[in-house]
């Protein structure tokens, strides 16, 4: 059995190879553009429709517990439903669909931006609320001023969970797409392991934008009800 699956590991040389012939063809190029590209249009479409359903479902207590249920038995299907969409994306069904792919990138956005905001409104202080309503807030400005700031870092905190899940996603949908393209398994590790290296590092540098813009929002929130009406 060793023997049968010693040929297709990795060794130092053939990566090195995989990765000169990647770069140097402009496959490498190509693959950085199109990730970075369905990175950025999940999070926009994942990320808001999650933040913007999460704080609604927060503010309303007796709507949004019902809501909220909802959402939670949609991500377990969402799961199930994740496997052919993963396959379609990939295309190891039919053609490779980028509608599909940019899909379950949204998805898998979606469900951790929206349980970060959901708690996130939930876990207000409620003292901070009531004073701004004392103060004569209305309801924008004390969402504004009051309940977004403090939600913030729970919603960027479920941002960066999110971005870790896309890279995941992505890497699987290579993967397959891949493992398709080379049934023989004659280069298809090598390529795998070299866009796992790619995203990888990708995934690091954008988890320390994330994470220092996060600490800039915290800072940010903390000082945002102290600048409001009271």
């Amino acid at each position: 059995m060793s023997a049968h699956w010693l040929p297709m590991l990795s060794t130092p040389s053939s990566l090195v190879s995989a990765a000169a012939e990647a770069w140097g063809s402009g496959d490498a190029w190509a693959l950085l553009r199109v990730s970075v590209w369905r990175v950025s249009v999940a999070l926009l479409l994942g990320g808001a429709v999650g933040v913007a359903l999460g704080a609604l479902n927060g503010l309303s207590r007796t709507a949004g517990n019902v809501l909220d249920a909802g959402v939670r038995v949609l991500r377990g299907v969402a799961v199930l439903a994740s496997i052919p969409l993963l396959l379609l994306s990939a295309g190891a069904i039919g053609e490779t669909k980028e509608g599909a792919t940019l899909g379950l990138l949204a998805v898998g956005v979606f469900f951790p931006v929206y349980a970060a905001a959901f708690q996130g409104v939930r876990g207000v202080d409620a003292t901070l609320i009531e004073l701004g309503r004392t103060a004569g807030l209305a309801r924008w400005p004390l969402l504004r001023d009051v309940i977004l700031p403090g939600a913030l870092p729970s919603v960027l905190s479920g941002l960066r969970g999110a971005l870790l899940l896309l890279w995941g996603l992505l890497l699987g949908v290579e993967a397959i797409r891949t493992l398709a393209a080379h049934p023989d398994g004659s280069t298809a590790v090598d390529r795998i392991v070299l866009t796992f290296l790619i995203y990888a590092v990708l995934a690091q540098a954008a988890d320390r934008l994330l994470s220092a813009w996060s600490r800039h929002a915290s800072r940010w929130s903390r000082a945002r009800p102290a600048a409001g009406a009271y």
